[in-house]
């Protein structure tokens, strides 16, 4: 999993987001954000049974800041395809999910699957709270597994990544968030990627009646890695989200959505650190 991490915008250390998941999943942690179409309140109480499949289309995988399948730039559209399924215990808040990350096309597919970047695997568990006062609390743990890639070039048998994380949320007339985790390489191939990162997020989603709405957010990234003398490239990311989700029915949604990322890339001009990619999510909750 070569992320290749270089810095321009430390400044914007902001605050940013608050778009609610598809799935009580990690998107963040793989792919570009989900948002799920905002309702109105109900006068019947949901009897849905916890259950939502989703699959993404988007024309580029961007995790925290980096283009994870371009082929020589960070402005490569190579398409991608994210489906997950993901069970929350109503009432509980206890949920786990499955995510994937797959390239569609361009030059570098076989190379990063074998490399241990691509058709990347995750499973999430976790556990959400409510606090009252319009606070919510997440903690889970992300398993990331790339079990098609080649120890030849990887360097190990399926590539591992553990992440822990910790996410307080707050919703009032606008949505903020702080996340921290840890991402860590398990076997001493992968070792060197090994962080603590942090991401505040600033959000505001507009509701304009219960079949449509649109979510905007800005998110900002730091990483500390353990060695940081050796990994100096994608230690900063910044992200703008805009989507427009729509309930179809009470159970089925689409959301199409633009957005814009950035990440300290060294050897490249400032303007060729940025991506502007665009997806679509289309899901079905049970």
């Amino acid at each position: 999993m070569k992320r290749n991490p270089s810095l321009i915008f430390s400044c914007l250390a902001a605050l940013a987001l608050g778009l609610p998941p598809v799935a009580a999943l990690a998107q963040e942690a793989t792919s570009s954000v989900v948002v799920a179409a905002p309702v109105e309140p109900k006068a019947q109480p949901s009897k849905k049974i916890g259950v939502n499949v989703d699959l993404e289309v988007s024309s580029v995988y961007v995790f925290r800041g980096l283009n994870v399948f371009k082929n020589k730039a960070q402005t490569d559209q190579t398409g991608a395809l994210f489906p997950s399924l993901t069970y929350t215990v109503p009432g509980v808040g206890f949920h786990i999910g499955y995510w994937g990350a797959y390239q569609m096309a361009g030059p570098s597919k076989g190379a990063l699957v074998a490399a241990g970047s691509g058709n990347e695997q995750d499973v999430v568990v976790g556990v959400t709270r409510d606090l009252g006062h319009g606070v919510t609390l997440d903690g889970s743990l992300t398993w990331y597994l790339y079990p098609f890639a080649k120890k030849s070039v990887a360097g190990t048998t399926m590539p591992t990544y553990l992440e822990p994380s910790v996410t307080v949320t707050w919703s009032g007339p606008i949505d903020l968030e702080l996340k921290v985790l840890y991402f860590a390489g398990v076997q001493q191939a992968v070792k060197d990627w090994r962080y603590l990162y942090l991401r505040p997020r600033i959000g505001k989603t507009f509701t304009f009646n219960k079949w449509v709405g649109l979510a905007t957010s800005l998110a900002f990234g730091y990483k500390v890695f353990n060695d940081r003398a050796k990994m100096t490239d994608n230690v900063y990311d910044i992200r703008f989200d805009w989507a427009l989700p729509i309930n179809v029915t009470d159970q089925f949604y689409v959301t199409p959505a633009v957005h814009v990322a950035w990440t300290n890339l060294k050897g490249v001009d400032s303007g060729d650190e940025f991506v502007v990619f665009g997806g679509m999510n289309v899901g079905v909750n049970f």
